[in-house]
């Protein structure tokens, strides 16, 4: 077994660590992180923005179990 065969739940930030400078989201880490959220794992995604501003990012990764947004 790999060893990032062992991580079950992925917690990531948008702004700065998933979205590039520009706010964009590169067509690599989205394939990186549907791949690891099909792979039957858990996505949780982090956000300082509203629950609004961010589900259209949350979509665009496939979906998450969980989101945690600001207020």
């Amino acid at each position: 077994m790999r060893e990032t065969d062992r991580i079950r739940l992925l917690a990531l930030d948008l702004d700065g660590t998933v979205l590039d400078g520009d706010r964009g989201l590169s067509p690599r880490t989205a394939a990186a992180v549907r791949a690891f959220a099909a792979s039957g794992r858990e996505l949780v995604v982090t956000t300082g923005r509203s629950r609004l501003s961010a589900l259209p990012w949350v979509r665009a990764l496939g979906g998450a179990a969980a989101l945690v947004a600001h207020n």
